[in-house]
């Protein structure tokens, strides 16, 4: 089976984009070279003795933390630019005369980040205190990091660490190996953003109505895009229900295969990860998926090497839908918008198929999360840098405000101030959204994202296999990578599919 164009343009765009969203990490140092040495920025003032102002909580010694990520510093908003970002600033100055600790962050070199955190795991020594991944990052060193509940100074059940992220990161034996607290960097899935005035001019219904009256299915959204689509017949398509960028099956059929209970991989009776892309809910949305691209062609996505062509057709308003993640939407309600003069937008999830049992289910590759790892010096979970480290980052996760549901207000008004404009439903639905986040379990295993996005392009976006050939034909292949993954294989090569 071929692998088709999209997916080799895809893991060259994916690198460029992974260098670009490491922000800052072009410019690489000594410390980045060298984990047990880390070139790190204080977050404000050195360790000092508690003010007239400030109480000491707990004397860490001067202790110096250091967290690192290799994406954006959220964590370090603009001074001045909302009351929410200064009070959270305002925190690590008061933490450090409360702990009498110093609080550094760094930003990771994305290109070296697996080899600088190799050598760390190989020589048995300290990386940074905290550092942050996501899920396929986490299911490479799982067997490596501590789990975060068995440390004193972590206090993993309160409602400041979001119980998204520690669901998603809670292992199979039960401890829970990574944690966060920014709603910024909630994990929000997949969902859709809309274009109200296209949706208007053709008389359709908008879509938050039909969420809220529960009428948000497969169907409706089905029916929206048919109508929406021009040219089928008359010639070039020159106007297309819904969009999305293409890199791979992840962005574009994998949210509704899951949005209809499906999954790439599932637990068996037994306990044990199986592919699962032959069962029934897999299948019908994968059928569904043919329907609507291949036969209705109601959906544009790359063009040639260009895998933004589909993305840059919604903006230009020729699209119903787009199939988004967050930060495609940070930029919409700016001056420099890309989105057409006066085109409205909204927001809501990938709708409910009809073997979901009623629930929205959003697919979720990043979900970011702070991570321990086991050598920190001395792989003792009672080593007092593991719990001095942990009290420094439960006290950072503390609300800025009197507690958790006065910090969650505070951040969602910012939100909805500088990211969504004022837009009360759009904020609705994005909270919809992060209460119905499903991790992609499948993501992280090698291998598997291309020979899955193979099979589907075959069955989806063509009529050279069923979705039930292409499956059985990668099937052997699939389970070969996925037991290589979590069980270890004794052949050295996958069977060819």
């Amino acid at each position: 089976m071929k692998v088709w164009a999209r997916t080799a343009a895809a893991l060259l765009a994916a690198v460029m984009l992974f260098a670009a969203c490491a922000c800052g990490s072009s410019a690489t140092n000594s410390g980045q070279n060298n984990p047990s040495t880390p070139a790190s920025q204080p977050a404000s003032t050195p360790a000092s003795q508690p003010g007239d102002d400030v109480e000491l909580i707990q004397d860490l010694g001067g202790y110096e933390f250091t967290w690192a990520t290799i994406w954006s510093w959220a964590n370090y908003p603009e001074p001045g630019a909302t009351e929410y970002g200064d009070r959270r600033l305002e925190s690590y100055e008061r933490i450090q005369k409360q702990y009498n600790c110093t609080i550094n962050h760094t930003t990771l070199n994305a290109v070296t980040f697996s080899s600088d955190l190799g050598q760390a795991i190989a020589a048995g020594s300290k990386y940074y205190d905290f550092f942050q991944v996501d899920y396929s990052r986490y299911m490479n060193i799982r067997d490596d990091l501590m789990p975060l509940n068995q440390l004193e100074g972590l206090d993993i059940d309160n409602p400041k660490f979001l119980k998204s992220i520690t669901d998603i990161y809670t292992g199979d034996d039960g401890n829970v190996y990574g944690v966060g607290y920014d709603y910024q960097k909630a994990p929000y899935g997949y969902f859709l953003v809309y274009n109200k005035t296209l949706l208007d001019t053709y008389g359709q219904p908008d879509p938050y109505d039909l969420v809220k009256s529960n009428n948000w299915t497969f169907d409706t959204f089905a029916e929206i895009c048919r109508n929406l689509t021009k040219g089928v017949t008359g010639g070039a398509i020159t106007q297309w229900g819904f969009s999305g960028v293409d890199w791979n099956s992840l962005s574009v059929e994998m949210p509704f295969i899951f949005a209809n209970g499906g999954r790439e991989i599932k637990k068996d009776k037994d306990g044990l990860w199986k592919f699962a892309m032959l069962d029934s809910d897999t299948q019908n949305a994968l059928n569904y998926l043919h329907q609507l691209i291949y036969v209705d062609k109601t959906f544009v996505g790359s063009s040639g090497s260009d895998l933004y062509a589909g993305f840059n057709e919604f903006c230009k308003g020729n699209a119903g839908f787009f199939i988004s993640t967050l930060e495609y939407v940070y930029g919409f309600d700016s001056e420099d918008s890309k989105l057409k003069e006066g085109m409205e937008w909204g927001l809501v999830p990938i709708p409910i198929g009809p073997d979901a049992g009623g629930e929205y289910q959003l697919s979720e590759n990043g979900s970011l999360a702070w991570v321990m790892m086991k050598v920190n010096p001395c792989g003792d979970k009672n080593s007092p840098d593991y719990n001095k480290a942990a009290i420094i980052l439960n006290a950072i996760a503390d609300p800025v405000y009197e507690n958790v549901q006065k910090d969650h207000d505070a951040f969602f008004k910012m939100f909805k101030t500088t990211k969504l404009t004022n837009s009360d439903k759009k904020l609705e639905m994005l909270e919809l959204c992060a209460n119905h986040v499903v991790s992609n379990e499948g993501w992280g295993v090698p291998g598997m994202p291309e020979t899955v996005s193979a099979a589907i392009d075959e069955c989806v976006r063509g009529t050279d296999y069923t979705p039930k050939a292409a499956m059985e034909t990668i099937s052997g292949t699939a389970q070969w990578y996925i037991d290589a993954y979590f069980y270890g294989v004794e052949d050295e090569a996958p069977p060819e599919s």
